[in-house]
């Protein structure tokens, strides 16, 4: 299974890590979603995939300016 990277997303505000984590949590959120929503699961994980390095970028960000 690859994974989605976006060279210095996070960096310098612990966005690595839960990047890490993130990546490790797609596949059982997708797979709640998909369930959720009725959408192939491939679909949702490949959405996902797509919207977490953004997600962790923007809660690092938020993070960083507390």
């Amino acid at each position: 299974v690859g994974q989605v990277t976006f060279g210095g997303f996070g960096e310098g505000t612990g966005g690595r890590t839960a990047a890490d984590g993130l990546a490790r949590a797609i596949g059982p959120v997708a797979k709640a979603l998909a369930n959720k929503t009725g959408r192939p699961e491939t679909e949702v994980t490949a959405a996902l995939r797509v919207v977490a390095p953004v997600l962790v970028t923007v809660l690092g960000r938020r993070s960083a300016r507390r």
